[in-house]
């Protein structure tokens, strides 16, 4: 007999909620639980999850738009968190960045299934493995205004900067600035609480 992975599902998003729950429900091989995170709640209810960080068989599919929340759970969850983003994009986005799992909400239920099923395993997913300079393009692409990101223009290049975004996207599997705004801002929460 096998043991059924645990699947705790902790959202703002009422229906995806719903609708994700209702979905992995269906498979025999999954016990699911979910968590609704009401506004006024935010604060400090990932105290209040009861969650084993060395059990294998459990998994948080984290599908917040509050990036101080992502923050919190790449600090306290380092490993077995499925980071959800809600995105502009059409395309199913898995990404695997410095040891999280990040999808978006337009991820099929059968690539869902698959994502959970091989979660966990040893190089289960390609990470995409930005590297220093596309990383640090990107942040500071999204993150400085104004002076700050003229000198930083300057100092760059616009060419190469325009080639750093452009492989970078390319690897995050997004195609434009507008899809890849809340995408780089998780990834910097993740990076940030992480470290």
């Amino acid at each position: 007999m096998t043991v059924k992975k645990t699947v705790i599902i902790i959202s703002d998003d009422y229906f995806y909620l719903n609708g994700l729950e209702f979905l992995l429900k269906n498979d025999n091989h999954l016990n699911v639980f979910c968590h609704y995170v009401y506004q006024n709640q935010k604060k400090c209810f990932s105290d209040s999850i009861s969650y084993d960080i060395h059990n294998e068989k459990s998994i948080i599919i984290l599908a917040v738009d509050d990036l101080d929340l992502i923050r919190k759970f790449a600090a306290c969850f380092s490993t077995n968190v499925i980071y959800s983003l809600r995105t502009l994009g059409k395309r199913e986005m898995v990404l695997y960045y410095k040891g999280a799992l990040v999808i978006n909400r337009c991820l099929s239920i059968w690539r869902m299934l698959d994502v959970i099923k091989k979660y966990g395993r040893v190089n289960f997913m390609p990470g995409i493995s930005l590297t220093q300079k596309e990383e640090q393009v990107i942040f500071s692409y999204f993150n400085l205004t104004g002076t700050h990101f003229n000198a930083f223009k300057y100092k760059t290049g616009i060419k190469k900067i325009s080639h750093y975004k452009r492989s970078a996207y390319q690897k995050m599997l997004v195609n434009g600035d507008g899809e890849a705004h809340f995408v780089v801002k998780a990834l910097s929460e993740i990076r940030t609480g992480v470290l």
